[in-house]
């Protein structure tokens, strides 16, 4: 009886460390990018769109949680507008990071202007941020975004600046609060079975 009990415990703690293992990870921190983006107007106060965008790449030092450790990679952006908003946009930026081997994307779902005027532009919203590749041990997580330019000269090709941050700013518990629970779940089958 006591072998069964012990092969019993050893097969549960097994598969609740497994399943533990198997948890993914939600992505963490913030990483910002620049590049010129051309805009429908060369007044930035009368723009409604960016039509185009070169130059982007993005900024390590910046980098934070997940994002941590990535090289300046250059970054594939679609053209977006918000008079009228073109959200949701699936794939707004993406980028394959030479360091991890991994692939970063942003699918934007909203976005809204917060400040508008001849020399400031500010647009944010949400978004689900994805890193995918082999290893990668990360699962698609909400995050909001920041999309600014400061124009002063009226350029129509003016610099701008990409920010975002994961919404979900908590430590995953890798499967801790799961293998106590089995755990308990276990003793408690085990007083029963030596009652009845």
């Amino acid at each position: 009886m006591k072998n069964n009990i012990l092969k019993y415990l050893t097969c549960s703690a097994m598969a609740l460390g497994l399943a533990g293992t198997l948890q993914a990870n939600q992505i963490t921190g913030g990483l910002h990018m620049t590049g010129v983006a051309t805009l429908d107007n060369a007044d930035l106060g009368s723009a409604t769109q960016a039509t185009a965008f070169a130059g982007v790449t993005t900024q390590p030092l910046t980098a934070s949680g997940s994002y941590f450790g990535i090289l300046q990679d250059t970054v594939t952006f679609k053209p977006f507008s918000w008079n009228p908003s073109s959200a949701p946009i699936n794939t707004l930026w993406s980028f394959a990071d030479a360091g991890t081997g991994w692939t970063y994307t942003f699918d934007l779902a909203t976005l809204s202007v917060a400040s508008q005027s001849s020399s400031f532009l500010n647009i944010t919203g949400d978004g689900t941020l994805n890193i995918t590749g082999s290893g990668s041990p990360y699962t698609a997580t909400s995050g909001s975004w920041s999309f600014t330019i400061s124009n002063p000269g009226g350029a129509s090709n003016p610099t701008f600046n990409f920010g975002f941050d994961s919404a979900n700013n908590a430590l995953p518990d890798g499967g801790t609060t799961v293998l106590l629970l089995g755990a308990a779940l276990s003793g408690l089958a085990l007083i029963r079975r030596k009652l009845a």
